[in-house]
């Protein structure tokens, strides 16, 4: 552009912004945003919280901060029975997960949950919990609060308490019928309380360590006690990877360009193939690492070559070009996606 034109179009907005950007529009943008940036710096965990709370249920979203809460140097805590409240709350270490986050668990029963530890203390043990919070539950309830770990503190297995709960339904049936008909008062006049009986626990091995992450990730939308990747990570440092979460980012501010070559290290989620107007196969994944994720597009060629290593949770090291298709409004952000050129499979902790 020459310089005439440029300065008859900066004319042209001065113009424009006398009178289509009132002061009053700016100037409550101005405290809203000195408003969020105070409460960020002064008050960071409760600032989170609340955003958190804001998305809950929006998978995305909640990976997003949470990888802001890292880069703040404190992060989302496990959901807990004793600890956890209706939503995300703050505490000394960090953020704690909310109980109606986790799926299947739902607000309202959170509420009794909380509201029965506020009153009544908090949860003794397994059969505490199933005398005074599990009424009004449902067994899926339940199963979702051991597998997403918020029952961990009671000191047993997760795969024991499942299997427990399975069989629980007669014992406590027949705990309630005594407590109905006055025959616990019995055990209480010698000091045995109700959450005393105790359920017969069977003994099954403890689920694998990816098995539990899983049930994580599925039942809150995160890997809050460890992630897949972590012994992946001096792998990824050798190889230059770029994190997922940052690619957005750099492409915006210049770093990354369209059809540039990237090396990322995640894992495949959600894969679908679809045919081609050739005949031929092609597919698309969810490439994910601990704080982002993009779709990856795998052409008919590079699917005949490594169709066999893209399988549902598998971790690969792939290279790829970068495609952008631009928003078509202001509001709406450039879709970036990964086509993908190369896959390998990582050595764990040694690239």
């Amino acid at each position: 552009m020459t310089e005439k034109d440029a300065e008859a179009l900066f004319d042209s907005i001065a113009g424009f912004a006398s009178y289509a950007f009132n002061k009053s529009h700016a100037a409550a943008y101005a405290v809203l945003a000195y408003r969020t940036a105070y409460l960020k710096c002064h008050y960071p965990k409760e600032y989170m919280a609340s955003l958190l709370n804001s998305v809950m249920g929006d998978n995305a979203k909640m990976r997003l901060y949470r990888g802001e809460c890292q880069r703040m140097s404190f992060d989302i805590l496990p959901p807990s029975i004793n600890k956890s409240g209706v939503g995300f709350t703050t505490e000394e270490g960090g953020i704690r997960f909310g109980l109606a986050a986790i799926k299947n668990v739902g607000e309202s029963y959170a509420r009794r949950i909380v509201s029965k530890r506020e009153t009544s203390g908090e949860y003794k043990d397994f059969e505490d919990y199933l005398l005074r919070g599990h009424s009004g539950g449902s067994a899926r309830m339940t199963e979702a609060l051991i597998r997403s770990g918020a029952m961990d503190c009671f000191g047993k297995p997760r795969s024991v308490l499942v299997a427990a709960l399975d069989t629980s339904g007669d014992k406590l049936h027949q705990i309630r019928a005594s407590a109905a008909a006055g025959q616990i008062g019995l055990f209480e006049s010698i000091g045995v309380k109700e959450s005393a009986v105790s359920l017969e626990y069977p003994k099954v091995p403890e689920y694998s360590r990816s098995a539990m992450l899983e049930d994580e990730k599925q039942l809150t939308g995160l890997y809050l006690t460890g992630h897949p990747l972590t012994e992946y990570a001096e792998a990824a440092r050798a190889l230059n990877c770029l994190d997922i979460g940052a690619i957005y980012d750099k492409y915006r501010e210049g770093g990354v360009k369209e059809g540039q070559m990237l090396t990322l290290l995640g894992l495949i989620r959600d894969k679908t193939q679809k045919p081609t107007k050739n005949g031929g196969v092609m597919a698309f994944c969810t490439l994910e690492d601990t704080i982002g994720e993009t779709e990856l597009v795998v052409f008919p060629k590079q699917l005949s070559a490594y169709g066999e290593l893209l399988t549902e949770g598998a971790v690969l090291c792939i290279q790829g070009r970068l495609s952008v298709r631009e928003a078509y409004d202001d509001e709406t952000e450039d879709e970036l996606k990964i086509i993908l050129e190369k896959a390998v499979v990582p050595n764990a902790a040694t690239p």
